[in-house]
């Protein structure tokens, strides 16, 4: 597995053993997912954990991973990962992430990835400690933990434009189009200027002069003769070359994008057993609120959101149920809900704010 070069996680597949982490009843086992290592919580010792805490800034939501396998005999143990925000004084902020994988979940031997998405962090946040746990039961044994993720999935801190870049240089100008086709013929220019006046014949011999005539009457102005036909137009010079490419203009502002998440709860606890060897239907009217208000329908579902569903307090497959906005529905499966239980489902809406 290519493991993200923004991963903030240090020896994240325990390929340096347990540096960097805070281990608990945890040793190294040669068993991993990628790589020669990973790390094997040990069964039937109290706290057996690992904790590793990585630089956090307030409003900045992480992506967290953790990939777990269960090469072993007998039903899986509870295993519970959660990431918390610590002040710069180690001041405890809140809760971002919490993820529980209920006891029997595993099978068979083979590799998981958990993941999901964290709220974003409180005001003040400095660091997120991730913590990987296991919960010791009776007749359980160990887990593996490899390939551990944590890094930015949501960044609302505002990012400044850099400047503009250069102009690039001028590129070489391409070839000299076609010739246009042959304009319109032009308006007649102006009549030339008269020609040089001819050589001066032979004065001939004067002859006898005569009688001096009347004056006779003045003629009439002959018609102007026909104008002659216009020369034809010259070839059309070659095409200019290219001007200069202009500059490129300023970076668009992004700095007001904005991603909210809104978080929902809704709480059911069945009156009766609810037998899931057939498939049953809750209606979203008898869940109730944050506030202990009754609901109609469930919100903050949709293409941009991710629901949760929580039966006694341990997270359930995604397969074993589904979540409409007037119901929860369950499909035939093994098991019964007994009455009392309490039946709780999160959603979480992400929206963009520009």
């Amino acid at each position: 597995m290519a493991i993200q070069l923004n991963n903030r996680i240090l020896n994240y597949s325990f390929e340096q053993g347990l540096t960097n982490w805070v281990a608990v009843n945890t040793v190294v086992s040669s068993t991993s997912k990628s790589g020669f290592q990973s790390a094997q919580l040990l069964a039937g010792l109290p706290n057996a954990s690992l904790q590793q805490a990585v630089v956090t800034a307030p409003r900045e939501g992480l992506y967290v991973s953790v990939s777990l396998d269960y090469p072993f005999t007998g039903p899986s143990p509870v295993v519970v990962v959660t990431v918390n925000f610590f002040s710069s004084s180690a001041i405890y902020l809140g809760n971002g992430f919490t993820l529980v994988v209920p006891p029997g979940f595993f099978s068979s031997s083979q590799w998981q990835v958990f993941e999901g998405v964290t709220t974003p962090a409180p005001a003040g946040t400095a660091s997120a400690q991730i913590s990987i746990s296991m919960a010791p039961q009776p007749s359980t044994t160990s887990i593996l933990v490899d390939d551990v993720i944590l890094m930015s999935a949501v960044d609302l801190t505002t990012s400044v434009t850099g400047p503009t870049g250069a102009t690039g240089a001028t590129g070489t100008a391409g070839a000299t189009g076609r010739t246009g086709a042959t304009g319109t013929t032009g308006v007649t220019g102006a009549t030339g200027a008269t020609g040089t006046a001819g050589v001066t014949g032979a004065t001939g011999a004067t002859g006898t002069a005569g009688v001096t005539g009347a004056t006779g009457a003045t003629g009439t102005t002959g018609e102007t003769g026909v104008t002659g036909g216009t020369g034809a137009t010259g070839e059309t010079g070659a095409t200019g070359a290219a001007g200069e490419t202009g500059a490129t203009g300023a970076t668009g502002d992004i700095s007001t994008i904005e991603i909210i998440s809104t978080a929902n709860r809704y709480f059911h606890f069945p009156p009766t057993d609810l037998d899931l060897s057939s498939s049953v239907t809750i209606p979203a009217g008898e869940f109730s609120d944050d506030d202990g208000n009754s609901v109609t329908e469930f919100a903050g579902l949709g293409t941009n959101s991710f629901n949760n569903l929580f039966i006694n307090g341990l997270v359930q497959p995604g397969n074993s149920y589904s979540v409409s906005p007037g119901m929860l529905f369950f499909p035939a499966q093994s098991g019964t809900i007994f009455a009392g239980t309490p039946i709780i489902i999160e959603t979480v809406q992400f929206n963009l704010q520009v």
